[in-house]
């Protein structure tokens, strides 16, 4: 049976962007993105990355996409076309929801057969930080992943990375804020949040309450 995440490419449009896969078209902007040290300010930008690199990888992000592995995609300005970040679904995986959760309080989400989950990615251009991007993508990436089946959701960062905090307490996840290994390396303990469909569903309403609701 094929992934009901499986597609040749992905576009989300929110009021201010678009988020899709990359093309080889975005080399040269996807390119400086990922080499500007002002974007990496917990870490360095990767070492030796060139655009015939990278014009191999995009070439993979589209054959992963198809497969329903994941799905990495660029953020773009609707109003310009300027490429100001990348990320999306690192992984669509099926899991036992109360395992994932860890039963968290407050969570209706049970024991019981396994269900979608992605982990969500976000990475912007230091000069586009503070303009309400960040919250705008996230609701983006979610409310497209729940129509396409996903039920549980989970990010990740590192022990330096406030803005991601301050973004997560933002959007009113700050109640599934947890501490464990990261999923990409056991050996590494990292922030992670966790939250079921039942929860984003409160968060949303949350945020319409408050007039914040990005989209």
């Amino acid at each position: 049976m094929a992934s009901p995440f499986a597609r040749p490419s992905y576009e989300i449009l929110s009021p201010r962007l678009i988020i899709r896969t990359a093309t080889e078209l975005d080399t040269e902007a996807f390119h400086k993105l990922l080499t500007t040290p002002e974007n990496f300010p917990h870490e360095s930008p990767e070492k030796d990355l060139t655009p015939e690199k990278l014009r191999t990888r995009i070439g993979g992000f589209g054959e992963s996409t198809a497969r329903g592995q994941n799905a990495w995609v660029v953020f773009c300005l609707r109003e310009t076309g300027e490429l100001i970040g990348h990320g999306g679904y690192n992984t669509f995986e099926l899991v036992e929801p109360g395992q994932f959760l860890g039963y968290k309080s407050g969570s209706s989400t049970h024991s019981g057969p396994e269900k979608p989950m992605t982990d969500l990615g976000i990475m912007i251009d230091h000069r586009h930080w503070r303009k309400g991007y960040g919250l705008e993508i996230l609701c983006a990436l979610i409310e497209y992943a729940r129509g396409l089946g996903c039920e549980l959701f989970r990010t990740e960062t590192g022990d330096d990375n406030e803005p991601w905090k301050a973004l997560m307490q933002a959007a009113g996840l700050g109640g599934c804020k947890g501490r464990g290994p990261a999923s990409y390396d056991e050996k590494l303990e990292v922030w992670n949040w966790k939250f079921d469909v039942d929860q984003w569903e409160q968060t949303k309403k949350d945020l319409e309450a408050d007039g914040k609701w990005p989209l």
